[in-house]
């Protein structure tokens, strides 16, 4: 008589399967609950923000909060634009040495 052989199957899958299921949504569930929570801030937030706003009279006033909502993040911090330095000017070579002349689009405009 052959060895029997006992294969788990299908069935002796199954609850790792909805173990993993059940991991994976009880995270997800954390993550939504502080994500919520978050955004109820936020949105608590911009109201004030948004009050502000209705109660500012002064160019100040809209640049303080301008300065105000860049500090929290939800405006971007600007940074220094990059300087167009003038390229060089077209090099050709002579016989008797260097000759500079031309020019490129960068420095006549």
């Amino acid at each position: 008589m052959p060895p029997c052989r006992h294969s788990p199957g299908p069935a002796a899958d199954a609850p790792a399967k909805y173990y993993k299921r059940y991991t994976k949504a009880k995270t997800a569930e954390k993550y939504l609950a502080e994500q919520m929570a978050l955004a109820r801030r936020d949105l608590d937030y911009l109201e004030s923000v948004l009050e502000e706003l209705s109660r500012a009279e002064t160019e100040q006033d809209f640049l303080d909060i301008r300065g105000e909502l860049r500090d929290a993040g939800f405006l971007r911090r600007q940074g220094k634009k990059e300087q167009n330095r003038p390229a060089k000017p077209l090099e050709f070579r002579t016989t008797s040495g260097f000759w500079w002349g031309g020019t490129t689009a960068r420095t006549t405009s």
